[in-house]
């Protein structure tokens, strides 16, 4: 994959949101993850981490948006559940990005912090862990190497001949 990303979470409410997000941070190549909150990550967190992704992943636990460092070049997206911010058909994957998620929303600091903010498509406000996971997954279709995806001749993924066809 090209570049690195970076996943983090202001405000942890709930520890097993934050490690099932660390988890899938593990699982999709994070280079690191970092919680802003000033509440400890319990073990209902390392309950949800399985693959105990803080061995294999450096974890950063910071007090504010104020002590976050962030690498050269790099730019800080901040996925929001913000009913006043246009959903955006596509999530900007700059090639060095680090994401913040909030499960009540970006703190002032933390927005006037990032580079962008982006409200991901959808009518529910997902959990932090959901939304973190489907942010990593476009990033590795954007850029990981794999082919495009097969059009059969309808013209619909998988319709083509071979394709198991549903029945109505």
């Amino acid at each position: 994959m090209r570049g690195f990303f970076a996943i983090g979470l202001e405000a942890v409410t709930r520890p097993m949101n934050a490690g099932t997000l660390f988890r899938a941070a593990h699982a999709f190549g994070a280079a690191y993850a970092f919680a802003i909150s000033d509440a400890g990550l319990t073990r209902k967190a390392a309950q949800a981490d399985t693959s105990t992704s803080n061995r294999h992943l450096p974890f950063f636990r910071l007090p504010a948006i104020e002590g976050l460092m962030l690498p050269d070049r790099a730019m800080l997206i901040g996925i929001e559940i913000d009913d006043a911010l246009d959903s955006m058909p596509y999530i900007p994957h700059p090639e060095q990005a680090v994401y913040l998620i909030a499960p009540e929303g970006l703190s002032a600091a933390a927005r006037r912090r990032c580079s962008a903010v982006v409200r991901l498509p959808g009518r529910l406000a997902l959990n932090p862990a959901m939304a973190g996971a489907l942010v990593m997954y476009d990033r590795m279709l954007i850029h990981g190497r794999f082919a495009p995806r097969p059009v059969a001749s309808s013209g619909v993924p998988g319709r083509g001949a071979g394709a198991r066809q549903v029945q109505d």
